[in-house]
């Protein structure tokens, strides 16, 4: 799988903790691609708070790959003891998604990598969330961190949640070049969503179950398959349950360093009555999660790997 073409990265910061762990992802992919970093912060009208100082995010490429667990990147910008160059951005406005999205229409971004608080209940209802906003209407993947991921640390699993969709095929792409530039292990997941194991009966016809083991081994051997169009090693997961939690389980309990989904893009009433799995991994993940959008940019050269989801299920 070729590297991901990266030539500017936004990064949107409020000078919390949680920006200060998602600004070392950042500033690594910057280096390891030679690619332009802007720092972005959005001033509120009403407050006018000036400018921050960036002293917090003064890393260098040797800081930033301690962090990660890997060894500094090779960059044109200088050498690993000095500072990752930035170029810094004030904004002002009351709508903070609305200036981010403007701004990476603006510089034509690749990537945007910001933090989320991952708000939950009426609170998320009400007022929403940033990054769930700019996730569903960016141009380009964004990578997000939650205040639930943590500090910054080694990336050892990359894992690409697979529903068979077009979407799905994109995430596994940029899965296995981000496994690649980590060094990491790739794990592809399906989940059977538990609904669709439960009997059903029929008026006249009977009673009807699907057999859980036929579905788990046709679906096994679909994602053996797309790890083989992918190249590289991979390990391939089959589970059961709900989607988005059991996605979420799966990367806690197995120690995943980066989650890397597809998004279908949802909006208006079917993303409110159906939610969207993407969106509740990135709230709840126990890590930072990429996200690739079904009308974004992609990061690769076109290529065609849904082939292998022929006949695959297409539970989540």
């Amino acid at each position: 799988m070729p590297p991901l073409r990266l030539r500017r990265i936004l990064f949107t910061t409020d000078y919390t903790a949680l920006a200060e762990r998602a600004f070392s992802h950042a500033a690594y992919l910057a280096a390891t691609h030679d690619a332009a970093l802007h720092v972005l912060h959005v001033v509120s009208g009403k407050d006018g708070d000036p400018l921050a100082p960036l002293d917090a995010l003064r890393l260098t490429q040797a800081d930033v790959a301690e962090q990660l667990g890997l060894p500094a990147p090779p960059s044109s910008a200088g050498p690993a003891d000095a500072p990752v160059p930035v170029v810094e951005v004030e904004r002002q406005g009351t709508d903070p998604a609305g200036v981010i999205l403007d701004y990476a229409r603006e510089v034509d971004v690749d990537l945007i990598v910001m933090g989320t608080h991952g708000r939950s209940g009426l609170e998320r209802v009400r007022r929403g969330s940033v990054a769930e906003t700019v996730v569903r209407q960016a141009p380009c993947p964004v990578l997000t961190v939650t205040a639930e991921a943590g500090p910054a640390g080694p990336v050892g699993r990359v894992l690409a949640p697979v529903d068979f969709s077009e979407p799905a095929a994109e995430a596994a792409r940029h899965a296995r070049a981000l496994a690649d530039l980590y060094g990491a292990r790739l794990d592809l997941l399906h989940v059977v969503d538990e609904v669709l194991l439960r009997p059903v009966y029929v008026p006249l016809l009977g009673g009807f179950q699907v057999d859980e083991a036929e579905v788990t081994a046709r679906t096994e051997a679909q994602l053996k398959a797309l790890a083989d169009a992918l190249g590289g090693e991979a390990a391939v997961h089959v589970r059961v349950g709900h989607p988005a939690l059991t996605i979420v389980d799966f990367a806690e309990a197995e120690g995943v360093g980066l989650v890397v989904i597809g998004s279908h893009g949802r909006s208006g009433l079917e993303r409110l009555v159906l939610g969207s799995v993407a969106e509740r991994v990135i709230r709840m993940a126990p890590c930072p999660v990429f996200t690739v959008r079904t009308f974004g940019r992609s990061l690769l050269p076109a290529e065609r790997v849904s082939a292998a989801f022929a006949g695959g299920d297409s539970s989540a």
